[in-house]
């Protein structure tokens, strides 16, 4: 164990790692296994048993955005989504200026994972009890009644009258 730790510190690899990540890096030298955990195999797994090919497009765009987030986004396990990493990600997309409703949509995406890992057996803690997601209301676009009534009655000529349906 020392040797590996020393080693993975050497490369670097234990700087942005908390102790369960480098734990689960130790533990994967001594004891290789099929990591039924990771994050992003579960991630996948999810994203391409949907039905539909938006749905699908969708999951992969969130995790475009986690892998620019997180560089060791292949080694992290299910149980190290905590509320401080999705913290971390959610003011990091901020950051970047990200949308309030993309950030909804990636954090309930990620939800969706973690609900079907427990679904699975695969990980019992549920991080979204501790972590809320803010569903930002969206701005009403509609025309008013009075708006539309001035469209519909908008004097145009003869062969413009198709586009005023329109």
């Amino acid at each position: 164990v020392q040797s590996i730790m020393m080693r993975l510190a050497i490369e670097g690899k234990t700087r942005q790692l908390n102790a369960t990540q480098i734990k689960n890096l130790i533990q994967e030298e001594l004891e290789p296994t099929e990591n039924k955990t990771l994050f992003i195999k579960c991630y996948t797994e999810f994203a391409n048993s949907r039905k539909s090919v938006r749905t699908r497009e969708i999951y992969l765009a969130t995790l475009h955005r986690l892998e620019r987030y997180d560089k060791n986004l292949a080694n992290l396990q299910l149980e190290d989504v905590t509320k401080k990493w999705l913290d971390g990600l959610e003011n990091h997309f901020r950051d970047l200026g990200q949308s309030a409703s993309t950030i909804s949509i990636d954090l309930r995406n990620i939800r969706a994972v973690i609900n079907d890992a427990i679904d699975n057996e695969l990980i019992t803690s549920y991080v979204f009890r501790k972590k809320k997601i803010k569903t930002p209301v969206t701005r009403k676009r509609s025309l008013s009644l009075e708006r539309l009534r001035e469209l519909w009655n908008y004097p145009v000529e003869p062969w413009q009258e198709r586009y005023l349906d329109f």
